[in-house]
């Protein structure tokens, strides 16, 4: 739902850090949730929504942030509202079914080969491999389909970002955004696709 409100050439505060939780390699790590909604825009010519901690009146504008924990697989539930996390870079975003639950999850992914990068990838392929029949629900790498579209850069644009988005209809969105130089808490949103799940074979072997 909150895909109707990452416009492009809008400009949004995203969230400056999510939880911190205690954790092992290879660990399922459901985290509490994080309720959060984008705020009406403000500005004549340049439009900005700030991002604030609550549940709003208007449910399109609700949703879940989902933290990154190197070497686990972070989830939460898929409770009525969307599931946003990032910055992306080489993380697989999966929905799924686990112990009855539909989570979104995010794959912690860190440096390639790394120990956390190992420990990540082999706890979500162990898992997507044995699971029952249709608990794989959907996934898809956000960072890659940017590889070789980047959207321009503008002049006050710094670094890029790419952001996740996971929606209660189990839709798949990929981000790009622009860090702004003059302010960098400000993201200018430069891209928004929306994007097809992976095979369930492609999804057991990340």
């Amino acid at each position: 739902m909150i895909e109707q409100k990452l416009i492009i050439g809008r400009f949004i505060r995203f969230p400056a850090a999510g939880m911190k939780l205690i954790y092992n390699l290879g660990d399922f790590l459901t985290q509490p949730t994080m309720a959060l909604k984008i705020e009406e825009s403000t500005g004549f010519r340049t439009k900005t929504s700030a991002i604030t901690p609550g549940t709003g009146a208007k449910a399109h504008r609700n949703f879940q942030w989902l933290t990154w924990y190197p070497g686990a697989v972070s989830q939460v539930p898929i409770n009525g509202v969307d599931v946003l996390t990032g910055p992306m870079s080489g993380c697989w975003l999966v929905i799924y079914k686990r112990l009855g639950t539909v989570y979104a999850g995010h794959v912690g992914t860190a440096e390639p080969n790394s120990p956390k990068t190992i420990a990540a990838k082999q706890a979500w392929n162990q898992f997507a491999q044995n699971a029952p029949p249709g608990s794989v629900i959907a996934g898809f790498n956000p960072a890659r389909h940017w590889t070789n579209n980047s959207p321009a850069q503008l002049p006050t644009d710094g670094i890029p970002k790419v952001y996740g988005l996971l929606t209660t209809s189990y839709q798949l969105y990929s981000v790009f955004t622009y860090k702004q130089n003059t302010d960098t808490t400000l993201y200018r949103i430069a891209g928004i696709e929306l994007m097809p799940t992976a095979g369930v074979h492609a999804l057991s072997h990340i």
